[in-house]
């Protein structure tokens, strides 16, 4: 099993809604930030996990047309210093992966995407290098 982590490139449109999305939000309460990179979890070189992305896809256009237009897909992000996300690229969200988290105990915490202020502010860091992965399943 093979995990492919792709970089995208500036012409790549998802990499570009997650960018703006981000500099947006940060922006609007005066931090100033700048992406560095993006990169996007192909998942396995399998057919299958491929077969599922594909499956996915046609679901979420199925439910868009049954409900007007709305997929009803949510998306969040998730905050990491550049090791974990390294870690969660190639294993996954699994238990061994999953820092125990302040009085929530183990699991994986995520923002919504209107807010990713709120997990970067709790974040030590002395630069700001951010690398965000399409981590769906």
């Amino acid at each position: 099993m093979m995990k492919v982590k792709v970089k995208l490139d500036e012409s790549d449109k998802l990499g570009e809604i997650v960018e703006k999305k981000f500099v947006a939000r940060l922006s609007y309460v005066g931090i100033d930030v700048r992406v560095e990179y993006i990169h996007r979890n192909m998942f396995n070189a399998s057919e299958i996990a491929q077969a599922r992305l594909s499956s996915f896809q046609i679901y979420t256009k199925s439910v868009e047309k049954k409900n007007g237009g709305d997929a009803n897909v949510k998306y969040a992000w998730f905050r990491g210093s550049k090791d974990e996300i390294h870690k969660i690229v190639v294993y996954g969200f699994g238990f061994d992966n999953v820092r125990k988290n302040d009085g929530f105990g183990h699991g994986v915490v995520l923002s919504a995407d209107h807010s990713p202020l709120e997990r970067l502010l709790k974040m030590n860091f002395l630069g700001l290098m951010m690398m965000f992965e399409d981590c769906s399943r």
